[in-house]
């Protein structure tokens, strides 16, 4: 979110072709955080989905 607002606010504080760079830049980055994040939110989800998995397993030995 931070590169999205950097991306859409460098054009007011500098005039010229540069902002146009930048602002490029910035979104671009901005959209590989937001798919890097989806990716690592959906790695994360099906590991935690694995761990109760096993911790469920022990629970039952433990309550027999």
């Amino acid at each position: 979110m931070y590169f999205l607002v950097a991306g859409l606010s460098v054009n007011k504080l500098v005039n010229g072709e540069e902002a146009v760079i930048f602002e490029y830049i910035l979104f671009v980055i901005s959209g590989l955080l937001l798919v890097v994040g989806i990716i690592n939110y959906f790695r994360n989800r099906k590991k935690i989905k694995q761990s109760e998995i096993h911790i469920g397993d022990y629970k039952l030995k433990y309550e027999k």
